[in-house]
């Protein structure tokens, strides 16, 4: 939860590291807020999974976005199984956040996220995936 948040504070400070090379990411909303509204240099994005909730429905684009904004995030992290493609990349950059997108491991889903436009792909096989992407130009 936000009690964690001094000690990343802390962590990160320490690390030296510039705030460009480092990208803080949750599921939870209010951890997250509570980060941004203290490390406000570092890029913040929102996780979301793609699965129904108690009540069978899905999540939905739009309130992600809102929520997003209301609390000065960067971008959204969502599972690659969102319904994403170009028209859905555009609903979020025009909103003025990232798309990152997680965890891809297959390249044939990778080229899709590419194509849509996405800024950045989670995957467990960096190396592996760019080379299979590369490969494919």
């Amino acid at each position: 939860g936000p009690e964690i948040v001094p000690e990343l504070a802390r962590v990160i400070h320490a690390s030296k590291r510039k705030p460009a090379e480092i990208v803080v990411i949750s599921f939870k909303f209010d951890s997250l807020k509570e980060s941004k509204a203290k490390l406000p240099d570092i890029e913040h994005y929102f996780l979301s999974d793609y699965k129904t909730n108690a009540q069978g429905r899905l999540p939905e684009l739009s309130p992600m976005i809102a929520q997003a904004k209301s609390a000065k995030f960067d971008g959204l992290d969502l599972q690659f199984k969102w319904p994403i493609d170009k028209a859905f990349v555009n609903q979020v950059k025009d909103a003025g956040l990232k798309l990152v997108v997680w965890t891809v491991n297959d390249p044939a889903i990778a080229k899709r996220m590419v194509e849509a436009g996405v800024d950045g792909i989670t995957t467990d096989r960096p190396g592996w995936l760019r080379e299979q992407l590369d490969g494919a130009k």
